[in-house]
């Protein structure tokens, strides 16, 4: 009886496994398409507002993220938007790598925006697909596989 008992769960704990795996690999899919796409968007001129590193201590830990907010203006009006890079609100465990984002943007300083001219106030500061983009596809691989 205990038997049959510990194979369900260790099923149902590989049911969730592959489902977990699927979200982080359809997520990470569709950063993927967009952060390639954001490639090819228009820019224009825009100027950071906020430039701050924030820090967030719970039970689970310290994790750090650089909050950088910045603002542009188009024909259609006036956007503010908090993307640098696609992956770029996820926070880390490391102080270094948010305070490098961080000291990369100056309040006030002029930067150039990439924005989606099929929607315009979606935006980024750094277009392309980068390092956290493809680590979200391969920890959904991963899972996926085990499963």
């Amino acid at each position: 009886m205990m038997e049959g008992f510990f194979s369900n769960q260790g099923n149902l704990a590989l049911l969730l496994t592959g489902l977990i795996g699927v979200v982080f690999t359809i997520y990470g899919t569709a950063l993927f398409l967009k952060a390639e796409a954001s490639l090819d968007w228009p820019t224009t001129r825009g100027e950071v507002m906020v430039s701050e590193l924030d820090v967030d201590n719970d039970r689970d830990g310290v994790t750090f993220r650089a909050e950088i907010c910045y603002r542009y203006v188009l024909p259609s009006g006036e956007y503010v938007s908090n993307r640098v890079f696609f992956g770029h609100q996820i926070s880390t465990s490391s102080s270094v790598a948010a305070a490098k984002v961080k000291n990369r943007y100056r309040v006030g300083q002029s930067v150039a925006v990439h924005y989606d001219p099929a929607n315009e106030s979606e935006s980024v500061l750094e277009p392309g697909v980068n390092g956290l983009v493809k680590v979200v596809l391969i920890i959904g691989t991963a899972l996926m596989v085990i499963a």
